[in-house]
């Protein structure tokens, strides 16, 4: 017969098990990828390039020091920073495209009014 301490539900780590820290990637926050994008598409012009150049180095000094509080190496830090801007990139090409689409003209439409969704 085996003795009591053998069983494995009597025995007891208490030591925490080992964790590690996912965070959500920097790329993935969409709004903010979007309120940065309105914030340099509005600075556009040749006038205001040294504006546009600080708050974007502003949002890289911020989004760094997040990085880094939250304990991501130098090399992880520096791919969501490339990874945010590709981000901040694709809103501000979305957001032109936007702007660039001219209304369906009434004509096209059969009764000639606008059409409802």
């Amino acid at each position: 017969m085996k003795k009591d301490d053998d069983l494995p539900l009597l025995r007891f780590d208490f030591r925490p098990p080992p964790c590690e820290v996912i965070h959500f990637p920097v790329a993935a926050r969409v709004g903010k990828a979007r309120h940065v994008a309105s914030k340099l598409d509005a600075m556009a012009g040749p006038t205001k390039q040294k504006a546009r150049e600080s708050y974007w180095r502003e949002r890289v000094k911020d989004l760094s020091a997040e990085l880094e509080k939250r304990g991501l190496t130098p090399q992880q830090i520096e791919k969501e920073i490339i990874a945010f801007r590709d981000a901040v990139a694709l809103e501000i090409r979305r957001t032109a495209a936007k702007a660039n689409q001219s209304p369906r003209p009434a004509e096209w439409d059969d009764d000639g009014g606008p059409r409802r969704a």
